[in-house]
């Protein structure tokens, strides 16, 4: 198409604007068939930590729960270990 626009004489055309629109509908059906259609998904990466379980996940809230507990109040004398 491209090709074909090159061997047109703009003289014979006459009005520039409609040699650019010409060019313009080059572009675009170039661009349509060219460009990938539909939504390009990214994989998400997930984490491999083998050590890090479901047990150790428990045990780490118990310990941020009395950590804060501990910090809210000091002289509680559950809180003290």
């Amino acid at each position: 198409m491209i090709s074909v626009y090159e061997n047109v004489n703009l003289e014979l055309v006459g009005d520039v604007n409609v040699a650019v629109a010409e060019f313009v509908k080059i572009l675009e059906l170039e661009a349509k068939t060219s460009l990938q259609l539909g939504n390009m998904k990214r994989k998400r990466r997930q984490k491999s930590q083998v050590w890090y379980d479901t047990e150790f996940r428990n045990l780490k809230t118990k310990l941020n729960y009395v950590s804060n507990q501990k910090h809210k109040y000091p002289l509680d004398e559950k809180n003290k270990a």
